[in-house]
């Protein structure tokens, strides 16, 4: 009885995440807490924020999103030196955070202004030690301060 319990559980707590937009699975890889600031049409650029895990050992190869000209991977430090990388292994078992100050993502020349509720989305592709291909689907929500009303166009 506590195992089928715990089962339905775990069935409920997933399914309230997908529906959600909470989190977003594909091959073992949860993607988590996706977000990011509003910005303007043609804003140069936007970081994206995230929680990651993978089962196993993966390495995201690219990202792209229909709202972004391109999107890089940022190494930051506290120094505010800056590097952009082509690719990010993800250790497995490992959540990694991409965040502020640290490893990010980020959209370059955005293609449209995004307000507070809107939803971005984002397609991480991602290759396992035998190289093969997966991609997982992120809805980033927007939310935080609006953009400035002197840049809106």
């Amino acid at each position: 009885m506590p195992q089928r319990f715990r089962y339905a559980t775990a069935v409920v707590v997933l399914a309230t995440a997908c529906m959600t937009g909470a989190a977003h699975a594909a091959k073992g890889v949860i993607v988590s807490n996706a977000w990011m600031r509003p910005t303007v049409e043609r804003q140069p650029v936007a970081p994206v924020y995230f929680d990651i895990t993978s089962h196993r050992s993966a390495r995201i190869v690219q990202i792209t999103s229909p709202d972004a000209d391109s999107v890089v991977i940022v190494d930051s430090d506290a120094t505010d030196d800056r590097r952009t990388r082509t690719n990010f292994m993800l250790e497995g078992g490992k959540t990694v955070r991409f965040a502020p100050r640290g490893t990010y993502v980020e959209l370059r020349s955005v293609r449209r202004a995004v307000k507070n509720g809107d939803k971005v989305p984002l397609t991480l592709t991602l290759t396992d030690s035998k190289d093969r291909k997966s991609a997982v689907d992120v809805a980033v929500q927007v939310r935080g301060l609006a953009a400035p009303a002197s840049a809106k166009r």
